[in-house]
């Protein structure tokens, strides 16, 4: 049994459903401002009169179509344009691979080995952080460990905990937790890097995968949601984050409570993790997507002194 939203915990939002749309009606909405008839609309404001408006929402609604009709052979062509460049990685080189094919010696990918590498990561294959950047060159050297951090975060566990605890010197708190949306995961890892300096929390998210088209519809997605004391937040992103059907952002949740959301969820998991650590005098939180933003709205106000590193925010505790 499903488990409907009924919006209590916001009186303005707009849900478009593309599941739900026929071709009749997508168009018919572009000549029509009452949006009450949209099937797939689902919205607090009965009429939309802007008609630019009404052809954004066209756009969205036909690539979210397009994304989910060709999901399946997008998963399949990312699965093997992967395992065919960890093929050739693994084995050496296109012309070792054919001598290991002849020979009957081909070592085969495993995905959960150190040595297997996304389809990012295998474009650009860099693990150090640069040697001439100190913990104590805060501009430097959060902006080296947000872009190293944001690529890394699309790896998986053992290739994760290899990278940061041997080549960064960073201690993991939480690896590559997995947080449920409706269809999808959000990931993220969280780390504590002690030094003579200051102390550190990162906390990495990962962001939209090159062949997940799920994820790309959340991107593309229009729904959001006015919260009072926010204003309007992107819904795909809150989603992965834990927003609770019906619910909203409760204070706390419990394993206790009926939920129509698998447990745990993302920003009750990390926060909690925040708190135990939150002795340290500096909290740096840095992602590869758009909803750690989201994150950082939901954090409790001692977070929310912020600095802007080239796209990433840090917060300081």
């Amino acid at each position: 049994m499903g488990c409907d939203c009924d919006k209590s915990f916001s009186s303005n939002y707009m849900v478009l459903n593309p599941d739900e749309v026929g071709l009749f009606d997508l168009i018919n909405m572009l000549f029509s401002s009452n949006m009450e008839k949209r099937k797939f609309v689902d919205s607090s404001e009965v009429e939309e009169q802007d008609f630019w408006r009404r052809w954004i929402m066209f756009i969205s609604i036909v690539v979210q179509r397009l994304l989910l009709f060709f999901a399946k052979p997008m998963s399949i062509f990312g699965l093997a344009i992967e395992f065919f460049l960890n093929l050739l990685s693994i084995n050496g080189n296109l012309a070792s691979l054919l001598l290991n094919l002849v020979q009957g010696k081909v070592t085969m990918p495993n995905k959960n080995s150190i040595s297997f590498l996304s389809f990012t990561e295998n474009i650009d294959k860099r693990v150090k952080l640069d040697s001439s950047i100190k913990p104590g060159d805060n501009e430097r050297y959060f902006g080296a460990l947000s872009m190293m951090a944001s690529k890394v975060a699309y790896e998986n566990k053992a290739y994760i905990e290899t990278v940061v605890t041997n080549h960064w010197k960073v201690n993991i708190i939480k690896n590559l937790i997995k947080y449920y949306q409706e269809k999808a995961t959000a990931q993220a890892f969280i780390c504590y890097d002690k030094n003579e300096v200051q102390n550190t929390i990162v906390v990495w998210l990962r962001g939209t995968e090159p062949f997940d088209a799920e994820a790309w519809c959340s991107d593309f997605d229009l729904l959001w949601y006015e919260i009072d004391g926010l204003g309007k937040i992107h819904g795909g992103f809150m989603k992965a984050l834990g927003l609770q059907k019906s619910k909203g952002w409760p204070k706390e949740i419990t394993k206790q409570e009926p939920s129509c959301r698998p447990l745990p969820l993302a920003y009750y998991a990390i926060r909690d993790m925040l708190r135990v650590h939150i002795i340290i005098s500096f909290v740096f939180i840095t992602s590869a997507h758009y909803s750690f933003h989201y994150l950082l709205l939901l954090l409790p106000p001692r977070h929310h002194s912020l600095l802007y590193h080239q796209g990433p925010f840090v917060g300081l505790g």
